[in-house]
């Protein structure tokens, strides 16, 4: 099987310096108290937008390098990790299909323009079953007859590889809704992308978004699903060595197309295409993109401004802060100025809201909408203002974000502003908050000596100083590029990156378990010189190394089984089901900590293999002072050579991040279940 490269990233999503929080989707109105755990707790990134499902899967990133067309193909796919002569094999077939990842071809595309319609009297559609003829009206029988000459299946082939097959469309439709890009497949899209050619489908995406992101993200969830079906149904691939036997293999068992058989001409010619490419790679052609110097392509208009409008008010429109913004997004349209309101304006001074209404009118809106507002608001923004201005105003297709308010005299002046931002954020699938205060309070506690506002003179005291003008700047250009985030898929190597997870399985026990255990914050690396040789445990606010008081027992009717199939909340085992079952695609085959591994090679038979080695994202069983055993997470390889592991009940019924150098000694045996990590759960919230 393949390996999973280091550049297997997900770059959307997690927070930045503290807890991670993203929603795998858009949540209702949440309960008071879970709305509570982002204020109380300096969550301070919270961005609900739809991410990726496992770690090899749909990516909105595949570094994707190069000027041509080729290079940037070979680049995608040897970054999701095929050998060079893997993907001279998959690009010399790709070269017999379809031009673009949005392209559409088939029966379909001629009972489209037929206004053809099925037996139900619906418009055929990406989502019609096309097997046996089901479904087909008299007007598809006549198309279906001429162009699929007696075939069993008209299918309507989709992107790269012409995924045609009912079932694998749809896979490669998941792949694409969990990046919310449906819009370029569903309804009429085949008139207005299905047909266009790779150049017309990216001048018209830039055309309608202001950003080629869109464009980018389709081919990586593309090229991340080809890796999918190779590393699932079709790993035979795998077994293939020479550009030949590779690219026959593909032509014959994974495009299947007319002539794609043994000795047809279509088979032939895509053997030809692949040992092209490879003799393209062997003469220096990729040189760029193998040794990682050729131009990144996949951030063309995130990282310039381009598509960003800033609302401001004094704060933004000072000068170091202006320049600061404009240093890192030069591109943005920034609206800023001295005593502006959130919602109370005058002609004068137009408030916030008015600003926005203007924009979208003129069609002048970008497509994200920063709000750095609320300062000249102390008697708190007016109940609905928010809702009318996400719902009404700027509407869903536009990616909002809020700054927090902070008062460096007067931190609380702002608790109002700052609940309605964080509740937005919570309820609306395409907002997210910047945390602003905690920003500057985690600045002010890390480097005391410098001064990020001018706090002296009341009031200057929300004003910042260069250095915080600076830190206000990077902390917009960091929420809405993810530089800087926890978001690797490799290694998790410190605590602010762990904590995440830990936060995660807090969350989803009090939701499923009604349970109201106290959300951890953040954590720090610390020595136990008690023990030297033991366990190392990670040092932390107190809260983490909670006890479980609450031992209740919860009932095995519960759909899960007890509380993750553990009697109670405490135990290490929960800790495992919680991870195994929420985080990955693996099945949790439960059984005490000392049987964990075993039970789980059981339940996912031939797709795990145990072993003596800790990796990031293993579970692990290992012997203790009782029969029981012990289990938890490895999160990942410190620097030392140490160990970043989360786990449940282990000494004194805590709830711990630790550092760990003894598994030998404790018999630990472990599974890799990196191949389905689950990134898009973390941060999670309910209704």
């Amino acid at each position: 099987m393949i390996k999973h490269s280091k550049f297997d990233r997900f770059l959307r999503g997690f927070c930045i310096v503290a807890a991670a929080a993203i929603m795998a989707g858009p949540a209702a109105a949440l309960t008071e108290s879970q709305l509570d755990m982002f204020a109380e707790n300096n969550i301070m990134f919270y961005d609900p937008s739809q991410s990726n499902t496992f770690c090899g899967a749909a990516s909105s990133d595949c570094n994707i390098m190069g000027d041509t067309k080729d290079e940037k193909l070979w680049s995608g796919l040897r970054h999701v990790g095929f050998t060079p002569e893997q993907t001279a094999a998959i690009m010399g077939n790709m070269a017999h299909e379809g031009g673009s990842p949005t392209i559409q071809e088939g029966v379909y595309n001629s009972a489209r323009d037929s206004n053809c319609l099925t037996q139900e009297g619906q418009p055929y559609t990406i989502w019609t079953d096309s097997t046996n003829g089901l479904h087909h009206g008299a007007c598809m029988q006549a198309i279906y007859s001429y162009y699929s000459a007696g075939k069993g299946v008209a299918g309507i082939g989709l992107g790269f590889v012409q995924w045609t097959s009912h079932n694998r469309r749809l896979g490669y439709l998941e792949e694409i809704r969990k990046l919310n890009l449906l819009k370029y497949f569903e309804d009429d899209a085949y008139k207005t992308y299905g047909r266009y050619n790779d150049e017309q489908l990216h001048e018209k995406i830039m055309q309608e978004t202001g950003s080629d992101s869109d464009y980018w993200a389709l081919w990586c969830a593309a090229i991340h699903f080809v890796r999918t079906e190779m590393d699932g149904d079709y790993s035979e691939f795998y077994t293939k060595t020479t550009v030949a036997e590779l690219a026959g293999w593909v032509s014959a068992r994974y495009e299947v197309c007319g002539s794609c058989s043994p000795g047809d001409s279509g088979y032939n010619s895509r053997i030809v295409s692949a040992e092209q490419y490879f003799a393209d790679y062997k003469a220096g052609k990729f040189d760029a993109i193998e040794s990682g110097e050729a131009k990144p392509v996949t951030s063309i208009g995130k990282e310039d401004g381009s598509n960003v409008t800033i609302i401001g008010d004094s704060i933004t429109n000072g000068y170091y802060t202006r320049n600061a913004i404009t240093k890192l997004l030069p591109k943005a349209d920034i609206h800023a100025q001295d005593s502006k309101s959130f919602a109370n304006g005058s002609d004068a001074n137009p408030s916030g809201v008015t600003i926005a209404q203007e924009l979208q009118n003129t069609n002048t809106l970008r497509n994200i909408v920063i709000f750095a507002l609320g300062t000249n608001d102390k008697g708190g923004i007016a109940d609905g203002v928010i809702q009318n201005l996400v719902d009404s105003i700027i509407g869903p297709s536009h990616i909002i974000y809020f700054l927090t308010n902070y008062d460096a005299q007067n931190p609380s002046i702002y608790d109002n502003n700052n609940a309605q931002f964080t509740s937005a954020a919570a309820t609306y699938g395409n907002v997210r908050l910047i945390d602003w205060r905690t920003i500057v309070e985690q600045a002010k506690a890390s480097n005391p000596e410098t001064t990020y506002i001018l706090d002296e003179q009341p009031l200057y005291s929300v004003h910042p100083t260069i250095a915080g003008s600076e830190l206000f700047a990077q902390a917009i250009y960091d929420s809405i590029t993810g530089v800087g985030r926890p978001s690797n898929c490799d290694n998790i190597n410190n605590p602010n990156m762990a904590i995440s997870y830990l936060q995660q399985f807090i969350v989803d026990t009090n939701r499923l378990y009604n349970r109201n255990y106290a959300i951890p914050r953040t954590a720090a690396i610390g020595m136990n010189t008690n023990t030297p040789g033991s366990d190392e445990e990670v040092v932390a606010d107190a809260i983490i190394q909670q006890q479980w008081i609450d031992r209740g027992l919860i009932t095995a009717s519960d759909e899960l089984g007890g509380c993750w199939r553990a009697t109670f909340c405490g135990q290490c085992t929960a800790l495992s089901g919680w991870f195994v079952t929420m985080m990955t695609g693996y099945l949790y085959g439960s059984g005490n900590g000392a049987e964990v591994v075993a039970n789980m090679l059981i339940a996912n038979a031939g797709l795990l293999t145990a072993s003596n080695t800790p990796v990031p994202f293993s579970v692990f069983s290992e012997d203790g002072s009782s029969a029981a055993g012990h289990t938890g997470i490895v999160l990942g390889v410190l620097s030392d050579g140490t160990y970043l592991t989360m786990e449940n009940n282990q000494g004194n019924h805590d709830l711990k991040i630790k550092k760990r150098d003894n598994f030998a000694e404790k018999n630990a045996t472990f599974l890799n279940l990196s191949s389905k990590l689950k990134l898009d759960h973390l941060g999670t919230t309910y209704e």
